[in-house]
């Protein structure tokens, strides 16, 4: 069972009020891409395979985790921006994992930093490619889904 753009869009909105007291509005159609700085993802593997992933810019990660950690934005720190994007990331991943199939366990996640990151997860195609806007940015969240 693939996870639909409803289930996708209320679980993330549900993540971002809860842990990051912020609104997140899913974008229609073909908005502008989300920032390709960070990129959060978590695997997904059991009864379904595939990849959950996040992509923002560097100022929605660091704003996230000034919030998460309860710190000013100039005080955030890589690893500490690994640890809270990569948590969300997996909270997401995880709700979306409970929704797919209760066989399914999810992986520990990943972070990569950089200038264009890309989501890539060989052997698989992306199924949902939603946009999300915060308060600081645009967050895009996909799922890829074993091919």
């Amino acid at each position: 069972m693939h996870p639909t753009d409803d289930d996708i869009i209320a679980l993330t909105r549900e993540v971002c009020r809860s842990v990051l007291e912020l609104p997140a509005e899913a974008l229609v159609g073909d908005g502008p891409a989300a920032g390709r700085e960070v990129l959060a993802s978590v695997q997904i593997t059991g009864d379904w395979q595939g990849a959950v992933a996040l992509l923002c810019s560097s100022v929605v990660a660091e704003t996230a985790t000034a919030i998460m950690f309860g710190t000013e934005l100039a005080d955030v720190t890589r690893s500490d921006m690994d640890d809270a994007i990569g948590e969300i990331a997996n909270m997401i991943g995880g709700n979306i994992k409970n929704r797919i199939s209760p066989g399914c366990r999810l992986g520990l996640p990943t972070v990569v930093v950089g200038a264009s990151v890309k989501a890539r997860f060989p052997g698989t195609k992306l199924a949902t490619d939603l946009r999300f806007s915060l308060p600081p940015g645009l967050l895009g969240v996909q799922v890829h889904a074993k091919a």
